[in-house]
């Protein structure tokens, strides 16, 4: 079990720190910063900061999920899970300042989901996660599901966070790019793991 919780929580990460490497590398630096030394450590440390800060922010339902899955797979407790994952997400959107009952409702379907995706993985077999992937899921078509109903939920996320933030157009094109980039490597993943 505590094996099952590092190879899924370790892949979340690892696709956390893709996409936001590769939503930076979308938005270049203008090339004189890379003429003065200073501005390249100053580079060097913005993107790192930058990276953790929206790891941090695309993890936070996925840690939230995990460890209640991981938590009511060893006690059964799947309700009691539930609640405590409304209350989180809600303090969670109050300090993002995106609280919204339409907001806290989407994001309980997104974690809801994920927290089913999880318990799946924990009744799989597995050393790596593709391999618990195509245990619990059994084939493509089984997976592509959840992964289509998990881009749905994340779209709808989205929209609501650019009606919060008020519609600008950069955001809008960083939500599509994100979106975009999700979708590639999604599609890779599961390439990846039925061949």
């Amino acid at each position: 079990m505590p094996r099952t919780h590092s190879i899924i929580l370790d892949h979340e990460e690892e696709f956390a720190s893709i996409l936001a490497l590769q939503l930076r590398a979308h938005h270049p630096r203008p090339l004189w910063h890379f003429f003065i030394p200073l501005m390249i450590l100053f580079e060097f440390f913005s993107s790192k900061k930058e990276i953790k800060l929206f790891s941090e922010k695309f993890l936070f339902a996925r840690k939230l999920a995990l460890e209640a899955a991981r938590d009511s797979y060893n006690s059964k407790n799947k309700q009691g899970k539930i609640a405590e994952m409304e209350a989180s997400i809600k303090e969670w959107l109050s300090f993002l300042k995106l609280y919204s009952s339409k907001m806290h409702q989407k994001q309980m379907v997104l974690v809801s989901l994920l927290f089913d995706h999880y318990c799946l993985l924990f009744s799989a077999r597995g050393k790596r996660y593709e391999h618990l992937v195509r245990d619990a899921y059994v084939n493509r078509f089984a997976y592509n599901i959840f992964l289509r109903r998990l881009s749905s939920a994340e779209s709808e996320i989205d929209q609501l966070v650019i009606q919060a933030r008020g519609e600008k157009a950069e955001l809008k094109t960083w939500i599509s790019t994100k979106q975009r980039i999700i979708e590639t490597l999604r599609a890779e993943e599961l390439k990846r793991i039925f061949k």
